[in-house]
């Protein structure tokens, strides 16, 4: 019987050891897709790599990247998606920004391990205004759920202030003309966007995002500027594909107002383009 190939990753992943049975400080050293990477596995999207199992978000970016020169990479985290982008697209600069001290200590030594690849870390937070941030540390010792949104089921096990730029301050200050963005902040998506006006509105760069409805209630004013920027560029929003569903579906942006839904992982862009461009990638990687 024929099996998809997300059905059989699914299947062989049951029979490696689960993130949860890592030890928080348990670090491997890998080469995934010619990059070496030092990786906690204890942490879902290392554990996703360091197997080597397809991450659609990824796939995602790397599709973007073949004809990008500058992306920005918004809580890049260790540096994952950062380095392997650029070994992936060689012609395209990476500006791998990380907010939190510890984990970009982990990013800066990933990138030292390839120093051919054409990435700069920065220990900055992304904010709708300048000055300073409160970041939330959750139970799990997972450092990709850190956000600078406060959370009323889970309570912080750390709370640390970081220095903060707004998007349009880091593309004038360093230089930038970003094409392509990547955007992962657990729920504080809508104020990276909010502070990024003149970069969206001149430069119109493609943007590779997560959004959660639930994590965004209460700040109803920056989710609304956010959209608001977003409709006035002229951008269309489409779910992320997968092996199983290659095709792009579209995902209205009013419905990123509401608060309401599940969390979606989406690329936007001003090219009507976009949805068979992802489409060919998607089946391309499927029939590898």
């Amino acid at each position: 019987m024929w099996q998809s190939p997300r059905r059989i990753q699914q299947g062989l992943a049951h029979l490696l050891p689960q993130p949860g049975q890592f030890d928080p400080q348990d670090v491997r050293h890998v080469v995934v897709g010619g990059v070496r990477l030092d990786l906690f596995p204890h942490e879902f999207i290392q554990w996703v790599h360091y197997f080597g199992w397809l991450d659609p978000n990824f796939e995602s970016l790397s599709c973007l990247s073949q004809e990008s020169r500058c992306l920005i990479d918004v809580g890049a985290n260790v540096g994952i998606y950062s380095l392997r982008t650029a070994a992936r697209a060689p012609g395209c600069e990476v500006t791998a920004v990380e907010a939190h001290p510890r984990t970009f200590a982990r990013l800066a030594a990933n990138t030292q391990l390839n120093p051919l690849l054409r990435v700069r870390p920065v220990n900055l937070a992304v904010a709708s205004l300048p000055g300073t941030l409160k970041l939330f540390a959750f139970a799990g010792d997972d450092s990709g759920f850190t956000s600078a949104v406060a959370r009323p089921e889970a309570q912080a096990v750390e709370t640390i202030e970081v220095d903060a730029v707004t998007l349009d301050q880091l593309v004038a200050q360093r230089g930038l003309e970003p094409d392509l963005l990547k955007i992962d902040v657990e729920g504080f998506e809508p104020d990276v966007l909010a502070g990024g006006e003149q970069t969206l509105s001149r430069l119109r760069p493609d943007l590779v995002l997560e959004w959660t409805p639930t994590w965004t209630r209460g700040r109803e004013a920056t989710v609304s500027r956010a959209v608001g920027l977003l409709e006035q560029c002229g951008y269309r929003a489409w779910r992320v594909p997968s092996l199983e569903e290659p095709a792009a579906v579209d995902h209205p942006l009013e419905s990123l107002r509401s608060g309401q839904g599940e969390q979606a992982n989406l690329v936007l862009s001003t090219s009507a383009a976009m949805p068979a461009r992802l489409e060919a990638h998607f089946r391309e990687v499927a029939a590898r």
